[in-house]
């Protein structure tokens, strides 16, 4: 099939043009096949459901190094943002997938980055300036405040550099990459307190460098030369920056500014062209050796893609919007990139924003699992499952990956695999959190009360508006506050309501180790001892 934009000769049936990525004409379905065909599209309510533009992220030097525009045509580009998915806020805040895993001795994360170990207030944290990063099992975690980085190993907090302009934390949380004030690369041992940080490069690298799983693999460029640092160093090719490398270079993925493509290379240096005009965000597997992605291919429609351990990728949804990964409720979703975790947002003036935030996921594949946006879709390498044709803009899955917990149209549903149809278990809801089987599920209507759904049981916990709530990982205790005042629920009953003598909290938290509360002095533990209270009454 021949693009008419490019000439580039593609295989029949191909979806978009292997070399522009501009959408191709869809040949007539198969007579056996129209009925799946039919269930993949998106209904006109997905595009007008959909989120807008949130503005500009991020753009100053520290932690992210200055935006470039894409190269996308101008009509395309401005049909697009008309329909732009919804801002990672979506993903990282809503449903449930704030940075909580259930280890007690593994840490957790608060939204605005505070680091909690063992029930204790991880220092140092300051909200305004402090940068926080979790490695996905929870064992490590990073903070740069200011310009000084810290890395924090089993509830002890020690420096590892200072003048820090990056750094990337490895999956695994076995090494941390950095990036000096002077541009330089280093690396260092997050469990080895002795071992001095090892210099990467002899000149200043590009912002843009990806690390393996168990850290033992980076991939950065410099001088316009793609490089892998494997304990020693190659150069790879030219005119690619960093997306992602796996554990001993097998699989790397890199990005190409001026065609706005994705490529996979050998540690040879082999290029292999992926698609081009991405758009938004991309998704790793935990091992680095999957990814998922966007392509824009004209207005208003999107395409969401996985390449599989490096293969020529395969489409989970075409829409008019991308579809992203659905983490467990305990998982951590973690940003690979030094962009800046607490300010980031998607297209701005009429332009796609640069490809350049990339997250990992904790799971081993991608094939079996969800992904939520323009509908809620299964993806397989066979053929993609869409469970429901409306825009999702929140979805949280269960740590065993059956059961989908989502909100749409203000419905809060629930999907378990191989069942016919998904169930509705509330209306009326703005917001929701679920424990990590997804049985249990708390959350706001759209008066702002809480209540929790516990199999066919709602409750209502407080009928006042809430300021903020959080759950435990199981899903048995919440605490929140109302107006400064502050909460706690054991059970999911009105008369299981503690009060507290509080009364400027301002945010919560929850974790396997307890509850928190943050006021105009930071974020401490909340109290042990309050005064049992029915808010419904």
């Amino acid at each position: 099939m021949k693009c008419a934009y490019c000439g580039k000769n593609n295989k029949k049936g191909a979806l978009v043009c292997k070399r522009c990525g501009i959408a191709l004409p869809v040949p007539p379905p198969d007579h056996e096949h129209e009925h799946d065909e039919g269930a993949r599209d998106i209904p006109p309510e997905a595009a007008e459901n959909a989120a807008s533009p949130a503005g500009e992220a991020n753009e100053g030097k520290k932690n992210g190094g200055e935006r470039k525009k894409l190269p996308i045509a101008a009509a395309i580009a401005a049909g697009a943002v008309i329909i732009a998915a919804a801002v990672i806020a979506a993903l990282l805040l809503g449903g449930g997938n704030k940075f909580i895993l259930p280890a007690r001795n593994a840490y957790s994360m608060s939204e605005d980055g505070a680091l909690f170990f063992g029930g204790e207030v991880i220092p140092p944290f300051d909200s305004g300036t402090a940068c926080s990063e979790l490695c996905t099992n929870g064992s490590a975690a990073c903070i740069l405040n200011g310009e000084t980085l810290y890395l924090s190993t089993e509830g002890k907090t020690r420096t590892v550099a200072k003048e820090v302009s990056s750094y990337v934390l490895s999956a695994g949380g076995d090494a941390v990459v950095y990036r000096d004030n002077n541009g330089l690369l280093w690396r260092a041992e997050t469990k080895d307190e002795i071992a001095a940080p090892v210099c990467l490069c002899s000149s200043a690298v590009d912002e843009q460098y990806a690390v393996s799983p168990n850290g033992g693999a980076v991939l950065y460029s410099m001088g316009g030369k793609l490089i892998l640092w494997n304990g020693s160093v190659k150069e790879l090719c030219e005119g690619k920056t960093a997306v992602s490398v796996s554990n001993g270079g097998a699989y790397i993925y890199a990005y190409s500014p001026a065609e706005n493509a994705l490529y996979s290379v050998t540690k040879r240096g082999r290029e292999t062209f992926i698609r081009a005009n991405l758009y938004g965000y991309i998704y790793l597997n935990f091992d680095h050796d999957e990814i998922a992605f966007t392509t824009m291919s004209g207005p208003g429609i999107f395409i969401t893609m996985c390449s599989l351990r490096g293969r020529e990728p395969i489409e989970v949804l075409n829409s008019s919007s991308e579809v992203r990964p659905v983490i467990p409720t305990t998982g951590v979703l973690k940003l690979e990139t030094p962009d800046d975790m607490r300010n980031i947002s998607e297209v701005v003036s009429g332009e796609a924003a640069p490809v350049r935030t990339v997250y990992t996921c904790p799971m081993k594949h991608f094939e079996g699992r969800y992904f939520h946006g323009a509908g809620l879709v299964k993806f397989s390498a066979k053929g993609s499952e869409q469970v429901d044709p409306v825009y999702c803009p929140d979805a949280v899955v269960s740590a065993n990956g059956k059961t989908v917990v989502y909100k749409n149209d203000g419905k809060l549903r629930k999907y378990t695999s191989g069942a016919e149809a998904s169930e509705i278990l509330a209306e009326n809801v703005s917001f929701f959190r679920a424990s990590s089987n997804c049985g249990t599920v708390w959350y706001l209507d759209g008066a702002g009360a809480l209540h929790c759904l516990n199999g066919a049981s709602d409750t209502l916990i407080s009928p006042s508006v809430i300021g903020s709530f959080a759950i435990r990982p199981n899903g048995r205790e919440a605490v929140f506050c109302v107006a400064g005042d502050l909460f706690s629920n054991k059970g999911g009953k009105a008369k299981g309501t503690t009060a507290y003598d509080v009364n400027n909290a301002v945010n919560v938290f929850a974790d396997s180790n307890g509850l928190y509360m943050m006021t105009e002095n930071g974020w401490t533990k909340a109290p042990k001892d309050g005064q049992k209270i029915d808010l419904t009454k």
